[in-house]
């Protein structure tokens, strides 16, 4: 944690709601900790990339500048 405020690059943090390996108010504060942190939640557990694929492939298209369908 003590290296987070050192890094500069836009970092998008994503958590689920309903996650208890990572909890999302632990998420939120890493986020907040990171001087270009974002704190993005989702209705959902743990893993995002698996179980909600279909979201998380909408969000890094946006990041990246593609539109999304």
């Amino acid at each position: 944690a003590a290296a987070l405020p050192t890094i500069m690059a836009p970092t998008l943090v994503c958590a689920g709601l309903r996650d208890r390996q990572a909890p999302p108010e632990a998420q939120r504060r890493m986020a907040d900790l990171l001087p270009r942190g974002q704190f993005l939640a989702f209705e959902a557990g743990h893993g995002l990339l698996f179980t909600e694929p279909a979201v998380m492939a909408a969000v890094l298209q946006h990041l990246g500048g593609e539109q999304t369908p």
